[in-house]
């Protein structure tokens, strides 16, 4: 079995099941991702050469520009987990819509699947609304039962996907329920079905070998989940020895492995994960994790005589007993190299046939911008950067005064670019001078003059002096009563010489 090297671990929590009576969490409708056309990409049909392009754009969306490059990838690090495909395109395959979750080589031949080939394991992005699958009717069970009604290897909710018989009676030593595939998953589990021949199997993949719960890489739990693995799990710490649903023989444990060689598959907890802090083999974060309603996995905890089996729903774990109604969100391993070698793609690669460059965001006069252009073999994106375009302003329509005019000098004014960290200007226009305004005079101390300080504020000023007129004489005038009269008329008359003085006058 390969080494898989992880990519990023957080915290793991480690918390028992409380399983005396079923967790209930509201489901969140929420979906990590919906199909459209442009963020899917669809492969109908099977594949084939008209499915060439879709997928080359999956190995480039997958990181790499072909096959072999991705092959070397792997051999490096052993695993791609889900967290590097978050923002990644969906795949539509017979109008199912699928996440990348996790991207790792088979290590076993088998079931058409040699060892080696590149395996991109899908996941369902989101389960729908529906609510009519039943992990199985039974109310209760015995751990010890020949076919335990929590294993998912005999359940009901198993036989939707694969058509396999199922238990319908509990205890019962033979498996009577009579499968019937969904339509919808004809496609993948039907030997008909147009994918099925590209499709590898759990029983390819070590790491569904030996998965373990318990394992600090997965969600750290205290005890093993049924099912978890169709072998003998890394880490061997169950709750009872009576869980241990391997160490069955003959038929008990070919039905308890029987999805092995399953096409489709429900998920387990140790690959999905239930938090952001155990986010399992595949380091899902939580839109990954979220569906419309509560789905089934295959996992199975046991607590006593009560038996659960796990479903996820608003992104955390959420336990139920196997007679409670549930939707399906099932997996699949995608063989890439099947798949490529149909479509007529040389594994080696291919030289792009680029078209030609389109502006996705224009250089600005403060920013950069970006173009790209795509291939037509494969629809790989290049993307450049577009130099900050100086002149590429956006003006306003409005002037802003720049300078204000004074009474002496010039202002300016001109339309500024909008954007932020911009100086650039345009239309840049004189404003002519305004000149000194002086309105108001005030009489000065002494009287021969008057001052005006400029109305515009500059602070200049501007003096009169006061003219009189040949004739004009200002004249006191006391009148008074009694003997003050004669006061008065002293006063007028050393006026009156001392102006005929000043005008050169004898007396």
């Amino acid at each position: 079995m390969q080494s898989l090297k992880v990519l990023k671990k957080s915290a793991v929590v480690a918390c028992a099941l409380s399983l005396l009576s079923p967790i209930v969490i509201a489901a969140n409708n929420t979906a990590y991702a919906l199909p459209s056309s442009e963020a899917t990409i669809e492969i109908s049909n099977g594949f084939s050469p008209e499915n060439a392009q879709a997928v080359n754009g999956l190995i480039a969306e997958l990181g790499a520009n072909s096959y072999a490059k991705l092959d070397e990838v792997l051999q490096a690090q052993g695993a791609i987990a889900s967290s590097e495909y978050v923002s990644a395109k969906t795949i539509t395959m017979g109008g199912v819509v699928w996440n990348v979750m996790y991207v790792s080589k088979a290590d076993y031949t088998a079931n058409g699947t040699s060892s080696g080939d590149i395996i991109v394991t899908l996941w369902q992005t989101n389960s729908g609304e529906e609510k009519s699958y039943f992990s199985n009717r039974l109310m209760t069970g015995n751990v010890n039962d020949k076919y335990p009604i929590n294993s998912y290897g005999t359940s009901l909710v198993r036989s939707s996907l694969v058509g396999s018989d199922y238990l319908k009676v509990k205890g019962a030593e033979t498996l009577d329920g009579k499968g019937e595939i969904k339509d919808a998953w004809k496609p993948f589990s039907s030997p008909d079905g147009e994918f099925y021949s590209y499709l590898a199997t759990p029983a390819n993949m070590g790491w569904q070998e030996t998965l373990s719960a318990t394992d600090e890489n997965t969600v750290g739990r205290e005890y093993n989940l049924v099912s978890d693995a169709w072998g003998t799990p890394s880490k061997e710490n169950w709750q009872a020895e009576g869980n241990n649903y391997g160490a069955k023989t003959g038929e008990a444990l070919q039905a308890y492995q029987a999805w092995k060689d399953d096409r489709i598959w429900l998920p387990s907890l140790a690959e999905t994960g239930e938090s952001d802090a155990a986010d399992g083999l595949w380091q899902t974060v939580a839109e990954q994790r979220k569906s419309d309603s509560q789905c089934w996995l295959r996992s199975g905890p046991v607590n006593g005589s009560v038996v659960n089996v796990s479903a996820l729903g608003s992104g955390s774990l959420v336990n139920q007993t196997v007679f409670q109604s549930r939707n399906v969100r099932p997996a699949i391993h995608l063989n890439l190299k099947l798949a490529a070698t149909a479509a007529g793609i040389d594994l080696n690669g291919h030289d792009c046939d680029w078209g030609e460059w389109s502006v996705v965001t224009p250089a600005a006069c403060v920013s950069k911008g970006s173009k790209e252009r795509v291939c037509s073999v494969c629809g790989e994106k290049q993307t450049e950067v577009i130099p900050v375009d100086l002149n590429a302003h956006d003006f306003s329509e409005d002037f802003t005064v720049d300078i204000q005019a004074t009474c002496m000098a010039d202002g300016s004014k001109s339309k500024h670019c909008k954007r932020e960290g911009c100086e650039g200007k345009t239309e840049v226009t004189a404003i002519e001078k305004t000149g000194h305004s002086f309105t108001q005079y005030q009489t000065d101390e002494g009287g021969g003059t008057q001052t005006s300080v400029c109305d515009n504020g500059c602070g200049a000023t501007d003096t009169k002096v006061i003219e009189k007129t040949d004739t004009g004489v200002s004249v006191w005038v006391w009148v008074g009563i009694g003997a003050g009269a004669a006061v008065a008329v002293a006063a007028v008359t050393a006026v009156i010489i001392i102006v005929k003085k000043k005008r050169g006058v004898a007396e």
